[in-house]
């Protein structure tokens, strides 16, 4: 029961967020066989400045083979929030599809995102796995810049990405000194993006709402109330038998500011833009 329920904090912490980074992406598709006699057939993405997420004339590159796919997808294990829970797993998705949201197109607006199901999402352990077998490589679906996005959530969401139409949207970036905050901006650093499908919201007051509720730097105050609680110096020197510990914390409280905006009718979207 306890791992059931860590795998659901998993999906949605990772659930709602995107990432961008200037480096080329190609999705690798295998035959994951477990040592519990299971098997997935899924895919995995890979980003890279090198050979990794290029194609030659041909088609393919040094890892279009069982040893070369099985090589990338450890490298995929323990990287980014699946740290957090499972060091030695990395997702696995059976598909993912490009979505769009309907509305005005503005000058910071990332027009396409990455959306996997939350039932598509295999979470794979490296350590469980016999054997992997290449089966194909593809370019990437999502050929906009900023496509690096992904977004894990339910058929509900997906629904309204698609079909409903949004009435304002804004994008806030926070810089990487967490003191300066720029609406609209195409900056470097970690922001969020914000859709309103409320029609009762106009852009002032969603600006404002973003201000008061979510640009309040709660996850620095977050951390330092989590380490004078648990007699720590501060979260980058917490013991590992506290971090799961910090990540259920943190994620319980990024899934109320989520939950706070959606109940309004605005969907939060986070993303780190990278270079």
């Amino acid at each position: 029961m306890k791992k059931k329920s860590l795998v659901l904090l998993l999906l949605l912490l990772v659930s709602l967020s995107a990432y961008a980074d200037g480096a080329t992406c190609l999705v690798y598709h295998a035959n994951f066989y477990l040592k519990n006699g299971k098997n997935v057939k899924g895919l995995f993405r890979v980003f890279s400045y090198g050979d990794r997420a290029m194609l030659d004339d041909q088609g393919t590159n040094p890892y279009c083979n069982d040893e070369g796919v099985t090589m990338l997808f450890k490298e995929q294990c323990g990287v980014s929030y699946e740290q957090v829970f499972y060091p030695h797993s990395a997702f696995v998705f059976k598909k993912i599809s490009v979505v769009q949201p309907v509305g005005t197109i503005m000058e910071c607006y990332l027009p396409a995102y990455d959306f996997v199901l939350a039932s598509d999402v295999v979470i794979v352990d490296s350590n469980m796995v016999k054997k992997i077998t290449f089966i194909k490589v593809e370019g990437y679906k999502n050929g906009i810049y900023f496509g690096h996005s992904l977004v894990i959530e339910t058929s509900k969401i997906k629904r309204t990405i698609e079909k409903e139409r949004y009435f304002n949207t804004t994008f806030f970036y926070e810089w990487e000194d967490g003191d300066t905050v720029v609406f609209n901006q195409e900056k470097i650093g970690k922001g969020a993006y914000f859709y309103n499908y409320n029609k009762n919201i106009s852009i002032d007051e969603l600006q404002q709402l973003v201000r008061t509720k979510y640009v309040t730097k709660w996850e620095d105050e977050f951390s330092k109330e989590f380490a004078k609680k648990n007699n720590i110096k501060d979260y980058y020197n917490c013991p590992p038998d506290l971090l799961e510990k910090f990540g259920r914390e943190k994620l319980k409280k990024e899934t109320e500011l989520k939950k706070y905006f959606w109940k309004k009718g605005i969907l939060v979207i986070e993303s780190y833009i990278g270079c």
